[in-house]
């Protein structure tokens, strides 16, 4: 029986002839190059903002967000509790304190309605999460935070494709993070990027990514950096990713409308409830509810071979991060936690291949 994996890229593109031309032609396979250039550039135009960075992954995007927003010891950043631990873990590097939020239960992003209790005198910023390719509310986020004179981060890791309001993600806030990890909607294999329309924030992740240093200047260290840089080879790889965005998007849409097609109607399934008219998710895993605990029907899916994850365990419950919120509780995550579930996509998943994956889980019930 073949086995279905959760997340496989699709490299058919151009990738190799890039990637063989950065080695044979060009030289520079390490952190300057015509595709780094050519990469941010496609990146900035595509997600619609004036300057996009590249780094070496999506958790250093975030470092480099809260950086340069000058977030330090003694501030709070607001994320919410359900999501990948390197939301909270880019908030510590900084020695700022994560001030976990809970999801609410219709889309699963920031429950914004607890925004007002979760602020205090110390709160610098909103660290908000497009979770599972689901954008967060832009309507309330963008609003609240000018009000408040906070900061905006978006990470839109998860969501690349998709939209709210005809604005795509990773065009909200001071500073938005993707990353280009491979089983992202795009990849690079490891890979990162911070977008922004402020030109001070960008020159100043700039010079914190390289080691502190001034382009004017080599060795010449304004500042302690960090090495957060992408190199040409995999910038070269991301080009060739971006040339097919659409062609993925179209695909994963498919995906989606095929897994809805066979387990729609299905009582024990909950899919995310959004307003259709405003917000265009991607499918990036095919993500959904299950009344049941969850853990026994991966089990079941697992042994049929088709692989399979519980949704992110939150942050609250982990040992690094427990200490941020004692005697809080956060029902809704746990809620998720205990009852998601992920299914696989990718490019090539047939419609045979999700009828079968349907097929099993509507059987584990």
């Amino acid at each position: 029986m073949k086995k279905i994996p959760l997340a496989k890229p699709d490299l058919s593109g151009n990738e190799i002839k890039y990637v063989n031309e950065v080695i044979a032609k060009q030289g520079r396979i390490s952190s300057s190059g015509y595709y780094l250039d050519k990469f941010e550039g496609m990146a900035a135009r595509r997600f619609k903002r004036k300057f996009a960075l590249s780094c070496s992954n999506g958790t250093t995007a975030l470092h480099l967000a809260l950086l340069s927003l000058g977030i330090g010891p003694g501030d709070e950043v607001i994320v919410p509790t359900m999501t990948f631990a390197a939301c909270a873990a880019a908030i510590v590097y900084c020695g700022a304190r994560p001030v976990f939020i809970d999801s609410n239960l219709q889309d699963w992003t920031i429950d914004v309605l607890q925004l007002d209790a979760k602020k205090t005198s110390r709160t610098r910023a909103v660290l908000a999460v497009d979770l599972y390719g689901m954008p967060a509310n832009y309507d309330i986020l963008p609003a609240w935070c000018k009000k408040n004179k906070i900061y905006l981060i978006e990470d839109a890791a998860e969501a690349h494709g998709a939209c709210f309001a005809g604005k795509p993600v990773g065009s909200f806030g001071q500073v938005s993070c993707f990353s280009f990890y491979g089983n992202k909607v795009l990849t690079t294999g490891e890979g990162g990027v911070c977008l922004t329309d402020d030109k001070a924030l960008y020159n100043r992740m700039k010079v914190l990514k390289n080691h502190g240093m001034r382009s004017a200047g080599l060795y010449d260290h304004d500042i302690v950096g960090f090495n957060y840089r992408l190199t040409n080879l995999q910038a070269a790889i991301g080009c060739a990713q971006f040339e097919r965005f659409n062609e993925f998007l179209a695909k994963r849409e498919q995906l989606d409308r095929w897994y809805h097609e066979f387990l729609g109607g299905t009582e024990e399934i909950i899919f995310q409830k959004y307003d259709q008219k405003k917000i265009s998710p991607v499918c990036w895993l095919f993500s959904c509810v299950v009344k049941k605990n969850s853990q026994l029907i991966r089990s079941k899916l697992t042994g049929k071979g088709i692989e399979n994850r519980a949704f992110f365990k939150p942050l609250h419950l982990q040992k690094p991060y427990k200490r941020y919120c004692l005697n809080q509780k956060f029902p809704k995550a746990e809620y998720l936690y205990k009852h998601g579930l992920t299914l696989p996509a990718f490019i090539d998943l047939t419609k045979r291949e999700i009828k079968r994956i349907s097929d099993y889980l509507l059987a584990s019930f």
